[in-house]
C-alpha cells in the first residue's frame, strides 16, 4: 500500500522499528533510534531537513522517494556501517582528545615542576658551599691572626734572650740556655723557621728589614754584608712574621 504524506511517496511495510530520515536535495541520511547523533544535529550536518519517516523490516537498504516541481525521484540510503556514524566517532575521537589533553599537560606541567625543583636544590647547595666556604675563610683568618698574635711575643722573646745570653759569662748563660731551647721547640712546633741571611745574598725588602748600609766594592750592590737581628718566617701562612734585619751594599751619596 503506496500513502502519499506530505509531498512524499513512501513504501509503507511491516511495522517492526521506527526510523527517522533527514533529507537535502543532493543527501540523506539515516538516524537510528539507538543513535546518540540528535535529529537537529544531523539535520544540520546534512544541510536540510526531516522529510518523512518510513517503517520497513529491511535493514540493509531503505528507499525514500521524494518528489520535488511534480518529478519523483529515488535516493538510496546507504546500509548502516562506520560511515553513517562517522559525527558520531568524530565526536568521540574529539571528547578521548579533550581527556587526553589535560593529561599530557599535566605531565608536562610535573616534568617541569621536577626540573624546577632540581635546579633550585643545585643553587641551593651551590650557595650553601659558598656561605660554608666563607665562613671556612673567616674562621681560617681570624684564627691565622690569633695564632700569629701568639707566635710574633714567643719569637721576639726567643731573639732577646738569645741576645742577652751572648752578653752573659757561661755560667750565668747557662740558664737562659733552657728557657732558649724550650721556645725554640714552640717555634718548631708551628712550623717557625729562623731565618738567618747569609752574606752576600741579594737584599728583598719583602724579606729583610734594611737597618743600615755601606759600601764594598768587593760585593755587588744590594747584596748583604752582614745580619743584626734574626728573622722567622711561618710556613703554614707562607709568611714572614718578623723580618731580619741587615745591612745592605750601596753605595754613599757624594
Amino acid at each position: 500500500m503506496i500513502k502519499m504524506r506530505r509531498g512524499l511517496m513512501i513504501s509503507r511495510k511491516k511495522k517492526i522499528r521506527r526510523k527517522k530520515y533527514l533529507a537535502s536535495s543532493q543527501t540523506a541520511l539515516l538516524i537510528k533510534p539507538e543513535s546518540r547523533l540528535s535529529i537537529s544535529a544531523a539535520a544540520e550536518h546534512a544541510g536540510g531537513k526531516i522529510i518523512g519517516e518510513e517503517v520497513s523490516q529491511n535493514m540493509e537498504r531503505e528507499h525514500i522517494y521524494y518528489q520535488k516541481g511534480g518529478q519523483g525521484g529515488e535516493i538510496k540510503m546507504p546500509a548502516p556501517g562506520p560511515a553513517l556514524y562517522e559525527d558520531q566517532s568524530q565526536s568521540r575521537e574529539a571528547k578521548i582528545s579533550d581527556k587526553a589533553e589535560p593529561k599530557i599537560s599535566e605531565k608536562a606541567d610535573q616534568t617541569l615542576n621536577i626540573r624546577e625543583s632540581r635546579i633550585a636544590d643545585s643553587l641551593l647547595m651551590q650557595l650553601e658551599d659558598e656561605v660554608i666556604g666563607f665562613i671556612n675563610r673567616r674562621l681560617e683568618e681570624h684564627v691565622v691572626k690569633r695564632i700569629k698574635g701568639l707566635l710574633v711575643p714567643v719569637a721576639k722573646l726567643s731573639l732577646k734572650v738569645r741576645k742577652l745570653r751572648k752578653t752573659l759569662s757561661d755560667e750565668a748563660a747557662e740558664y737562659l740556655t733552657d728557657l732558649e731551647d724550650d721556645l725554640d721547640y714552640i717555634l718548631e712546633n708551628s712550623k717557625v723557621e729562623r731565618i738567618s741571611p747569609q752574606v752576600g745574598e741579594k737584599f728583598d725588602p719583602s724579606l729583610h728589614e734594611e737597618v743600615d748600609f755601606a759600601w764594598d766594592p768587593d760585593q755587588e750592590e744590594a747584596k748583604i754584608l752582614a745580619t743584626v737581628r734574626d728573622g722567622f718566617f711561618w710556613e703554614y701562612n707562607r709568611e714572614m712574621i718578623i723580618k731580619p734585619q741587615v745591612v745592605v751594599n750601596r753605595r754613599l751619596l757624594a
